[in-house]
């Protein structure tokens, strides 16, 4: 009777071994199957229309409203930018290459990269203020 209980243990943990193997084998073969085949959109190109279309629908809700910190002319490199978006420091989220492609993602870091600093409000209204024919 022990004989026989533990044949029955040893086939028990050799098909939950086998059963491992296999599972194992239909992940990596999937893995692989998703780095070899991408899908039309695994690297969002077609995305966007430009840099600035994805700054606007994207980086300005947090970097123009004062909840992210403003990166408009800091004159960060594209480089910069593009580790920065592809990690999400903080409580940044990171965007993927379906999100943004990396070509778009680095003419995006270009244009942040050699874009002017925003003007504050007060700067702006001493600039109109300055104007001819602005409220003196």
């Amino acid at each position: 009777m022990a004989i026989h209980i533990k044949l029955l243990n040893l086939a028990c943990i050799a098909s939950i071994a086998a059963g491992l193997v296999f599972a194992a084998g239909v992940a990596g073969q999937n893995a692989q199957n998703a780095v070899e085949k991408p899908g039309p959109q695994s690297e969002g190109a077609g995305l966007w229309k430009s840099p600035d279309d994805v700054y606007t629908k994207v980086c300005a809700h947090c970097h123009d409203t004062e909840v992210g910190p403003a990166i408009k002319g800091r004159r960060l490199g594209a480089p910069m930018t593009m580790v920065m978006v592809r990690v999400g420091p903080s409580a940044m989220p990171a965007f993927r290459k379906t999100d943004v492609d990396d070509a778009m993602l680095k003419r995006l870091g270009e244009m942040i990269e050699n874009s002017p600093a925003p003007a504050k409000a007060g700067q702006q209204a001493d600039s109109e203020a300055k104007k001819p024919g602005g409220s003196q």
